[in-house]
């Protein structure tokens, strides 16, 4: 069996023009995934909603309203010349047009400058931003869309001149002169051509029975031989273009892409060869995180050969010829179709720097769109670690599971060392990679009212997770900690649904940061991941008193009034919401999950210092995981009985737990439930209510 991932194009139009989404094309979340499925027979919607007593939560950003005072400056991608003069009767034409004119301005700002963008911008580079490309005393640089429709800024490229290939399969042909992993018709995310799919990781939800009992024979009598795998299947030798195949594979929690060398026949059986430097890797990694090097059995999918091009949908890309292969649809022209391909891996990267950071850039109602990410193209592919984390092509550390080792994941939107930057009512969809990453030393940074789909990685990385982020007794922490950002009433929807171990948000190691009031929903592994580091290590331990708490690196964070939905349908070991390292003072409060298939909220290795209050959790395998850790306060929560007999778990170390089952009124479940996700204006918006 296949799965075929929903993929929902829309078009956002600014608030202000008073639109509402619904008609334009926009699936509301309640159809998709089946909301309030699991919940309550009885809620009583006119509850008042939640508010913690313990913290008080930002309010919706909204769209960015031009003072009259702004200096504003014209983009328009189809009437304007990099000649003019950037006037609005007289428009620059592209993005690196306008950040140039800023820099011969924005010295000592008196006031906002507004770079007024109009059409979409297929950008022939990443545009790159530095500390040159801020504002100053106090003032934003705002790349605003006009108009009442959205701008759009792609990292793509249409593929025109359509031949018909094969009529009796319906397979149509384009020339393709880019290597992509990343084809869009009409907004829609196409597969890339793939076997049935094996379900190797048994759930023990009761919703995934009809699924587990689907598992296929991809590889019939695989196992796991030095340089690879072997079949007892003869046929795999027969494909064409063996080094351009790529072999899916699984761990509990975690997702391998990387090339095969060839299919050969070795001692009666299909030999699969992997690269060496793949094969160690994938060796080390199974090694560290599993306790068997065992490879074989762990295959998933095979993916891109014009032989796995079966149903419609699919697509195939001859990199040598040129040539992209699609199979279309009955009745079905993909002339008459918006193609597209991902080019660029990175739309806008901005490299700050711990002494000069990029500030007060605003990017408000822009769209981001269509990009790619080549990784697992590479020999050594992408051998994840955990939440979207690679394992690096050379390793030199004395261990594997040590972050020297460790890469972050790609991001079409990329900021390091960001102060006063801003995403308001923006959108990312058809991303071949993660969506937007704040790296490490984010500060004062907000993210509210965007909406993430279609995203093959993670929608929003924020905070740094490496070495550089945490060995405070040798660096300037204030130079390098992400302190006091916002993450509100945002949507995110089919996230890491290409890179299946990603989550929709994954946050480091941060300080008084707010996550709050986002809907997340259908993620096959954790919809949210918050925090890094394993137990026993000296942020963790020796120097939590005197970094964590006294001066602020790794504390005071928030999680609160998040709805989420239909989460670890694929993978294991994780859940809604999954916290790894000590965080002193992280609350957790009034969240409102439902169908998480494996766990509704999460303290895992190293988890310290949280307190999780007023949550309510329905329809779920296991409610509550406690994995290590201590200082942990679990209260005042609802729960539906876990499928799992073990509802509540609890391995070792100190908790304070004071309920195991249901403790909350309907009243106080109601009002939690109605305050959960996001508010009024983007809950509109959004077709959330």
């Amino acid at each position: 069996m296949k799965k075929t991932f929903v993929i929902i194009t829309i078009l956002l139009l600014l608030l202000g023009s008073g639109a509402a989404l619904a008609g334009n094309g926009y699936v509301p979340i309640t159809d998709l995934y089946g909301f309030p499925k699991g919940e309550p027979a009885v809620i009583d919607y006119g509850a008042k909603p939640y508010v913690p007593t313990e913290v008080m939560l930002s309010e919706p950003t909204l769209p960015y309203v031009v003072p009259e005072d702004a200096v504003q400056l014209w983009v328009d991608a189809e009437n304007g010349s990099d000649e003019n003069d950037g006037s609005e009767s007289s428009p620059l034409a592209t993005l690196a047009a306008a950040r140039d004119a800023v820099r011969l301005i924005n010295d000592d700002m008196q006031s906002d400058i507004v770079v007024n963008l109009r059409g979409t911008f297929y950008l022939p580079e990443t545009l790159m931003l530095d500390e040159e490309d801020g504002g100053t005393n106090g003032h934003d640089v705002v790349y605003r869309s006009v108009d009442g429709t959205r701008a759009v800024i792609s990292g793509g490229k249409v593929l025109t001149g359509w031949t018909l290939h094969d009529a009796q399969n319906n397979i149509y042909a384009a020339d393709c002169d880019v290597l992509t992993r990343d084809f869009f018709v009409n907004g829609h995310r196409a597969q890339r051509a793939r076997t049935a799919e094996r379900f190797m990781f048994y759930s023990f939800h009761p919703e995934r029975t009809a699924r587990d009992g689907q598992v296929t024979t991809l590889l019939e009598g695989v196992e796991d031989v030095e340089g690879g795998f072997v079949s007892t299947d003869l046929s795999w030798t027969e494909l064409k273009n063996q080094d351009r195949i790529e072999v899916v594979q699984m761990t509990s929690f975690n997702m391998l892409r990387y090339p095969l060398v060839s299919i050969t026949e070795k001692d009666g059986k299909a030999f699969f060869r992997v690269s060496e430097n793949a094969y160690k890797l994938i060796q080390e990694t199974w090694a560290a995180a599993l306790g068997t090097p065992d490879m074989g059995p762990r295959v998933y999918c095979l993916e891109n050969a014009y032989e796995f091009i079966d149903e419609d949908g699919e697509w195939y890309l001859d990199d040598e010829a040129g040539k992209l292969y699609y199979k279309a649809a009955a009745g079905e022209d993909p002339s008459a179709e918006e193609t597209v391909v991902g080019v660029l891996s990175n739309l806008v990267t901005s490299e700050g720097k711990r002494t000069k950071y990029i500030q007060h850039v605003r990017f408000d109602s822009v769209t981001f769109n269509h990009s790619t990410w080549l990784q697992a193209n590479r020999p050594e592919g992408l051998i994840g670690i955990q939440a979207g984390v690679y394992r690096k092509a050379d390793t030199t550390a004395a261990t594997t599971w040590s972050n020297d080792n460790w890469l972050r994941q790609n991001a079409a939107v990329t900021f390091n060392y960001p102060k006063n930057v801003s995403f308001v009512n923006c959108a990312f969809f058809n991303i071949g990679s993660a969506a937007l990453d704040l790296n490490s030393g984010t500060q004062y940074c907000v993210v509210s009212g965007c909406y993430f789909d279609d995203v093959a990685g993670a929608g929003l990385l924020l905070g740094g997770l490496h070495s550089s982020d945490k060995e405070l007794s040798t660096r300037t922490y204030t130079t390098v900690r992400s302190n006091d950002n916002k993450v509100t009433d945002n949507l995110f929807l089919n996230c890491a649904c290409v890179y299946y171990s990603e989550c929709a948000i994954v946050r480091g190691y941060t300080y008084r940061t707010e996550i709050s009031h986002n809907t997340i929903s259908n993620t096959p592994y954790s919809a949210m991941s918050l925090g890094w580091g394993w137990g026993g290590n000296e942020l963790q331990q020796a120097n939590i008193d005197r970094f964590a708490k006294m001066e602020g690196f790794y504390s005071g964070n928030i999680t609160a009034c998040n709805r989420i939905d239909n989460c670890m349908w694929l993978l294991q070991d994780g859940g809604a919401i999954y916290s790894l390292g000590r965080q002193d003072e992280h609350m957790i409060l009034g969240n409102y999950i439902t169908n998480s298939a494996e766990i509704a909220i999460y303290l895992d290795n190293g988890s310290a210092g949280a307190l999780v209050k007023d949550n309510v959790m329905i329809n779920c395998f296991r409610n509550l995981n406690l994995n290590g850790g201590y200082d942990n306060t679990f209260t005042h929560n609802y729960a539906t009985l876990g499928f799992s007999p073990d509802n509540l778990r609890v391995i070792d170390e100190a908790h304070t737990i004071t309920n195991t089952k249901t403790v909350m009124s309907d009243a106080e479940r109601d009002s939690v439930i109605v305050g959960a996700g996001v508010r009024a204006p983007y809950s509109q918006y959004f077709g959330l209510g």
